[in-house]
């Protein structure tokens, strides 16, 4: 608790108001069953900046509640859950998100990406959108 606690006070002077440490924190569904995802660890942090503010630019514009769903991935558990060995999730600066448009959502974001907010990764699946702040663009739909 004391991790978000730290967290938050970061989202705060991120200015990131929409969204919470504990959504950050959040271990992702696989892991109820897996338990083998951790919290972020305190070093990694920084990585999320960029991606936090571009959420909450995204939500503001959005103007509708997003959910994040997935945001750090310990390696462990990014191999077991099948995600890509070189994840953003695992270096702390991506999100998965689910609202009740992914598309929508995902348009926003592109938008957001072509007026220069931010370099990173968009996917949009069937049920969520990929955030990330990898620093070059890269556009994905599965």
């Amino acid at each position: 608790m004391a991790n978000q606690q730290q967290f938050q006070k970061l989202l705060t002077l991120w200015r990131v108001k929409h969204f919470t440490a504990a959504e950050f924190f959040y271990r992702g569904g696989s892991d109820e069953k897996l338990k083998l995802n951790t919290e972020p660890p305190a070093e990694l942090w920084p990585n999320m900046e960029a991606t936090a503010k571009t959420l909450e630019e995204a939500r503001k514009r959005y103007g509708k509640p997003i959910k994040i769903t997935s945001a750090y991935r310990d390696a462990v558990y990014n191999r077991k859950i099948g995600g890509v060995p070189n994840s953003t999730h695992v270096r702390f600066n991506a999100v998965d998100l689910v609202t009740d448009s992914p598309a929508a959502l995902y348009l926003v974001l592109l938008n957001l990406r072509r007026d220069g907010l931010f370099k990173g990764g968009l996917g949009l699946y069937r049920s969520f959108v990929h955030l990330d702040t990898r620093g070059h663009n890269a556009t994905w739909r599965r």
